[in-house]
């Protein structure tokens, strides 16, 4: 859900300076967040959600991943071609039967919106799926559409096996006064599953490119630790005391996300525009892997205030969660969190608003990783 941008800023301020009274007898300060100055460089990308090969049924499709790896190292623009009617199958075999009717017809399928003023751009990176080794015939849309001469074109793709299928050579060919770079192919399976890997392709290909790559930091979590963290006691009479919001309700509507129980407290009115809750795990609690997705702003940040338990990003150490430690998670951060194995847990749940927020839950964090933990 859409929440407005413009409020944020004097909400968020608020909400901190609430719970620093209450809860740490302490002031919070908000802080200013610098821009980045606009990119002369845009990604343009065709990807595809549903069955898919050798990942089964994905929410984001493999190539949009890689995209969204390369303008995060840039600071590039993106933009999606999508087509203007959904008329792509969801199952896997449907869709290759599809795209090589639509391949053998030399289709040129229409998409939706208008490209960003290609003049405001030196290097246009180019990427779509494998689909019989060709373009997808949206992407010859786009190229005939769209006055790519003199720009530097690097193109990229997703593919179980069959490379980069010459794309640089038929978008060399299908864009014949632009200068086509050399190009990247990963695999939509490394894309899905893999991210580090993804990014460590992504990152060395920029190097090959002599690329410039972004100067603003890398998107990550921010883990926070208060000066001086309490210890804190195995005994829930102990732990009640301090989880001076109290345990809340049996969180039902996402239990189906969490490995053992969850507990709900709103600490805010339910007329309150940000929502702030204090979330209680019991022992041995977490959720399952998960992403919060926006296309600006959003994340979630989080604030301890009692027991014991864990924060771990995909690909990272975890990270010891206790009183006084707060975690700040960008969007389109893979994480979980949860309780120790033997201590109960609390912690404040903030939603940060942003454009096209969404929540995607994804796998629950296996028992023998988990148990492996302290």
């Amino acid at each position: 859900m859409k929440k407005n941008h413009n409020v944020f800023g004097s909400l968020f301020s608020a909400a901190i300076v609430l719970i620093g009274v209450v809860a740490c007898n302490a002031s919070a300060k908000a802080e200013e967040t610098s821009t980045v100055s606009k990119s002369r460089t845009l990604v343009v990308f065709f990807s595809r959600t549903g069955e898919q090969y050798n990942v089964g049924n994905i929410t984001k499709g493999n190539t949009a991943l890689v995209a969204e790896e390369i303008a995060n190292q840039t600071g590039a623009d993106l933009f999606e071609v999508k087509p203007k009617e959904d008329v792509y199958p969801k199952s896997y075999d449907a869709l290759t039967d599809y795209a090589k009717k639509e391949q053998s017809k030399k289709a040129r399928p229409e998409y939706v919106g208008k490209a960003p003023d290609l003049k405001n751009y030196d290097v246009v990176f180019i990427g779509a799926p494998v689909w019989w080794g060709d373009w997808p015939m949206i992407m010859y849309s786009f190229f005939e559409k769209n006055d790519l001469a003199g720009k530097q074109l690097a193109p990229f793709c997703t593919h179980e096996g069959s490379g980069l299928s010459a794309f640089d050579k038929k978008l060399q060919k299908a864009c014949p006064k632009s200068k086509v770079l050399k190009g990247l192919a990963i695999t939509g399976s490394t894309a899905q599953k893999d991210r580090q890997k993804t990014k460590e392709s992504v990152s060395k290909w920029l190097d090959d490119l002599k690329i410039k790559k972004a100067t603003v930091p890398e998107k990550k979590a921010v883990v926070q630790n208060a000066a001086a963290v309490k210890n804190v006691s195995n005994d829930k009479t102990d732990f009640d005391k301090e989880n001076v919001f109290g345990q809340g309700a049996l969180n039902t509507e996402y239990a189906k996300y969490f490995i053992g129980n969850s507990y709900l407290k709103s600490i805010v009115p339910q007329d309150c525009p940000l929502p702030v809750a204090n979330v209680t795990f019991e022992p041995g609690c977490r959720n399952n892997w998960h992403i919060h997705h926006a296309s600006k702003d959003g994340g979630q940040l989080l604030i301890c205030t009692a027991g014991e338990g864990w924060y771990q990003e995909e690909g990272k150490d975890p990270v010891e969660l206790k009183p006084g430690v707060t975690v700040y998670i960008p969007a389109e951060i893979k994480h979980w969190h949860g309780a120790k194995k033997d201590k109960w847990f609390s912690h404040i749940a903030i939603s940060i608003p942003g454009e096209d927020v969404s929540n995607e839950w994804l796998e629950p964090v296996d028992d023998e990783s988990y148990n492996k933990l302290p």
